[in-house]
């Protein structure tokens, strides 16, 4: 791979999506955790918090770093809402579903991550941040 190969595989769009969707897990996880631990918040409310606090992180970096797009907010924000309307149940259902299948919370709650990091690429390409 020559040098002009290697900017442009870093400077790609998924691999931005990818970094900025490390940092959101980490703020997700770090309060998921948080409330678990140290208060014994009802996983519920628990997941249901950690992922309204990762959300604003999320569409803020993807706004301006991954898709680097300008203007236009309040269509892109009500696209983002919608979008995270859909996956905050999915994340919901996926990670009580898991747990009570004994599956360990954290866990539950990165295999919904992952299912939603899936659908939230292709949705943020093709209609968020267009």
């Amino acid at each position: 791979m020559n040098g002009a190969d290697t900017r442009s595989v870093v400077s790609a769009p998924w691999l931005r999506f990818v970094v900025v969707g490390v940092v959101t897990v980490a703020v997700d996880t770090a309060v998921l955790v948080l409330l678990r631990e140290l208060t014994s918040t009802p996983l519920w409310l628990a997941a249901s918090v950690s992922y309204v606090a990762a959300i604003g992180v999320n569409f803020a970096l993807n706004m301006r770093w991954v898709w680097a797009v300008e203007g236009h907010l309040a269509g892109r924000l009500a696209r983002y809402a919608a979008l995270v309307a859909v996956n905050y149940l999915l994340t919901l259902v996926l990670t009580l579903g898991l747990t009570s299948a004994g599956l360990y919370y954290v866990f539950a709650k990165w295999a919904a991550i992952a299912v939603g990091a899936v659908v939230n690429y292709v949705a943020y390409h093709r209609w968020v941040f267009v």
